[in-house]
C-alpha cells in the first residue's frame, strides 16, 4: 500500500512535475536530501528548503510563502 502511494517509489511518474521539499532540522532532513538529490538526478525538478527548527506552526506558517511562487506557476496563475 505506501509504495502504491509514495511519490518517491512511483519516480516514473513524476517525470515533468516540480517539487518542493521543505523539512526542519534532524535525521528527516539528511533522508529527504538523499532522495530530493535522487530525483534532481532523475531530471525532476526539486526546490529544496532546508533549516533549523522542527515540524512546528512557525514553519507552516513559513513555507507556503515560499513554496507560492511554484505553486501559482504550476496552476498558471498570473
Amino acid at each position: 500500500m505506501w509504495c502504491a502511494h509514495n511519490l518517491y517509489d512511483q519516480v516514473g511518474k513524476l517525470k515533468g512535475v516540480e517539487l518542493y521539499v521543505a523539512a526542519g532540522a534532524g535525521d528527516l532532513v539528511e533522508n529527504l536530501a538523499n532522495r530530493a538529490a535522487r530525483l534532481a538526478g532523475l531530471g525532476i525538478p526539486v526546490r529544496t528548503h532546508f533549516y533549523r527548527g522542527g515540524h512546528d506552526h512557525a514553519s507552516w506558517r513559513r513555507e507556503p510563502h515560499r513554496a507560492y511562487p511554484m505553486l501559482t506557476r504550476a496552476i498558471g496563475a498570473p
